[in-house]
């Protein structure tokens, strides 16, 4: 299971697992992805990457009961 902290130091190496190009077969369908040019490395400090993370950690809502609409007999 990955952490918050894991997930954010993958971002900001700009995502250097993912080839420029790759295709993969998902449930029977082909899917082509392509890594953006925009995809750039941030370079995060230890302190920044730990500011970004409880950050993150403080954003939150309550959950909303949303009732379906009486329909017409």
């Amino acid at each position: 299971m990955q952490t918050l902290t894991d997930v954010i130091q993958f971002y900001s190496k700009g995502n250097p697992e993912h080839g420029q190009k790759r295709s993969t077969v998902h449930n029977g369908i082909l899917l082509n992805s392509e890594k953006s040019g925009m995809v750039r490395m941030l370079e995060l400090s230890e302190e920044e990457i730990s500011q970004l993370e409880a950050f993150l950690k403080t954003l939150s809502s309550k959950p909303e009961r949303i009732l379906p609409p009486e329909l017409p007999k």
